[in-house]
């Protein structure tokens, strides 16, 4: 990779100017089985892909932008330098941080590193495979 690959910051987020019922908050699961919806679980749901003479249903465009808008959310967030504290539900969910990984600390300036992977210790506990990253 290059420098010269970078695509430049988001700005704006996708589909921010978007009429509120073009763009839908997508649920992490499909609160009505069948009915077309997308869902962080399933993406766009078996239903989407089939041909509608066939009893399908077409994919929708505010899911899809919800999605858009969603990514872009997350990837302006990390654009903006923001590094997030550890979270136990979210490590527990991936199966642990990476070995590398950067948790903020619950001081202003303060960072830990992890060094292990599958790394579902609290920074700071007793026994805990963090390490303080520089003293801020």
């Amino acid at each position: 990779m290059k420098q010269s690959d970078d695509l430049g910051l988001f700005n704006a987020l996708i589909a921010a100017a978007a009429a509120s019922g073009n763009v839908s908050t997508v649920p992490d699961t499909q609160a009505t089985a069948g009915d077309g919806s997308a869902s962080i679980a399933l993406g766009f749901p078996p239903e989407t892909f089939i041909d509608r003479a066939a009893g399908g249903s077409p994919p929708r465009g505010a899911d899809m932008n919800g999605f858009l808008n969603r990514l872009s959310r997350a990837v302006q967030v990390l654009q903006a330098g923001y590094v997030g504290p550890f979270n136990t539900t979210f490590a527990q969910a991936i199966g642990g941080y990476p070995a590398g990984a950067i948790v903020s600390g619950s001081t202003p300036g303060s960072f830990w590193v992890s060094t292990a992977d599958s790394n579902v210790t609290t920074p700071g506990a007793s026994g805990a495979t963090w390490n303080v990253l520089f003293d801020g």
